[in-house]
């Protein structure tokens, strides 16, 4: 997922807590380094070219290889982000504060190869949603965020800013969404309740909201971060779930894009998903203000107007961090192209936190200006 932050369904919290490089000194109580970790300028966030490699066709799916690319530490990013052992690993906090500094991911198409993947395997686990959903997730290597990260020590958090964000791990509002979409669009055994609709699932990470909706019958682009998740974790569990569905159903079509949302709205249009989806799904990744913004710019590339939509799923605040949905529904009425509805609340019994599900939509006053 895309800078995720929420309480862990495999590690429950108290609905704002994580570990994102905890243990440094440059780091705050919440895990985010309040003085290094600025946002880069509009001149970093440039995209310089785009490069298209061909396009291929696997099976049902067809990929197009291409990657836009920032500048050039965003290209070093490509190559592997941290820094090597043999190039002199500085201090602990100092090598963290180099990943928080980090540029910006390029963005890019993953390819997808289909392959038949057994839900009763030990690769794989269960995740019940409700009385008529059961969905199946990878179990993730303990070692996953080391080997993305080049790190032995970086395993043991649950996100490093600007290098991951969280993907590997199932997050609390993922399963609120899940439940919610069952119930918005009475969705039980699989029905199929959302044909032809084109739904993005931003900070995908393991995807399940997005696997919600495609076994509905839409049409499905997932998004993350990093994209070792998506090859790991998102493009299997949408393979293995999809795979449950009767025979002689049709299967909707799914696709995968990796990289910074503040290139991915770029990466997206320039390949003719501008103003193209109906529905946006995210789910626990407003926990930063900066990638918020860009969020939001994401957003009104992608989103077709006047009717499309985005469903958020996150605790209304976290501990110590100025994100979550207050934060981001304060920055969305000030931009003033949507408007936000609250859709769903739950507050903690014990610790008093809130995780809501907000809308996004634009208003209806713009409708005749479609017609």
């Amino acid at each position: 997922m895309v800078d995720g932050n929420a309480p862990s369904v495999d590690q429950p919290g108290d609905g704002n807590e994580l570990d994102p490089a905890g243990s440094s000194p440059v780091a705050n109580a919440a895990g985010v380094n309040t003085e290094a970790a600025a946002a880069p300028d509009s001149s970093e966030m440039e995209v310089a070219k785009t490069e298209e490699e061909g396009v291929e066709q696997h099976g049902e799916f067809v990929e197009v290889k291409g990657v836009v690319e920032g500048d050039d530490a965003a290209d070093e990013a490509e190559e592997g982000g941290a820094p090597a052992a043999d190039e002199g690993k500085p201090p602990r906090e100092d090598y963290y504060e180099e990943y928080i500094e980090y540029k910006p991911l390029p963005a890019e198409e993953v390819e997808v190869a289909y392959r038949h993947i057994d839900v009763q395997s030990e690769e794989m686990e269960p995740v019940v949603v409700n009385e008529d959903l059961t969905l199946y997730k990878a179990r993730v290597p303990a070692d996953a965020v080391a080997r993305l990260t080049g790190d032995d020590e970086a395993g043991i958090h649950d996100l490093i800013p600007g290098v991951y964000e969280g993907g590997y791990k199932l997050w609390e509002g993922a399963i609120d969404m899940c439940a919610f979409l069952c119930t918005e669009y009475k969705l039980g055994k699989m029905l199929e309740t959302t044909d032809g609709k084109r739904v993005l699932e931003l900070g995908c990470g393991n995807g399940l909201p997005g696997i919600t909706m495609l076994m509905a019958g839409a049409n499905v682009h997932f998004q993350d971060y990093n994209k070792e998740v998506l090859k790991e974790v998102s493009v299997g569990n949408a393979l293995a779930n999809l795979q449950r569905l009767p025979v002689g159903r049709p299967r909707p079509s799914m696709r995968f894009f990796a990289g910074d949302w503040g290139l991915t709205g770029q990466f997206l249009t320039a390949r003719g998903f501008g103003g193209h989806y109906d529905i946006i799904v995210v789910t626990d990744s407003i926990y930063d203000l900066d990638s918020q913004h860009h969020l939001l710019e994401c957003i009104k590339q992608v989103l077709q107007p006047p009717h499309g939509y985005v469903l958020l799923a996150s605790p209304k605040a976290y501990r110590g961090i100025p994100g979550g949905t207050e934060a981001f529904r304060d920055l969305v009425e000030t931009d003033g192209i949507f408007e936000v509805t609250t859709k769903f609340t739950e507050e903690h019994p014990e610790t008093g936190a809130v995780r809501e599900i907000i809308k996004l939509a634009f208003p209806s006053s713009i409708v005749p200006y479609f017609l």
